[in-house]
């Protein structure tokens, strides 16, 4: 689920606005909304598995931060890397990943839920 450049400026954009006044609860979410839904579905498996992982940190020395260490750069990276763009962003992306790992439940149980909703809707005006 490579996001691609759009959804990196947002982060970067929102993180920054967040730092000075915002809720992270509410920026994270917010972003989350600009997924499509087939990506915030995997997103979902993902970080609920992730945050699975991370209940074994004393084992697996994998607590959420280093989770998002590897995962982070893979999920969201910009169209265009130098080595100015993947320094200056890496401890933001990582960040918000570790953020979504620590929480799962509160980021996307509702989100599914509505996409869930659409799709029987949907389902069901298909058949009528």
């Amino acid at each position: 689920m490579r996001a691609g450049g759009w959804i990196v400026k947002d982060l970067m954009s929102c993180l920054a606005i967040q730092q000075q006044e915002g809720d992270p609860w509410v920026v994270v979410s917010q972003l989350l909304d600009l997924i499509p839904p087939i990506n915030l579905r995997l997103l979902a498996s993902l970080m609920k598995h992730l945050n699975f992982v991370s209940t074994f940190k004393d084992k697996n020395r994998m607590d959420a931060a280093n989770l998002a260490i590897v995962w982070g750069p893979i999920l969201l990276r910009p169209r265009v890397e130098t080595m100015e763009t993947v320094l200056a962003d890496v401890s933001f992306v990582n960040s918000f990943i570790a953020f979504i790992i620590q929480q799962p439940d509160y980021f996307f149980k509702r989100k599914l839920a509505k996409l869930d909703k659409g799709e029987k809707k949907e389902d069901r005006q298909g058949t009528s």
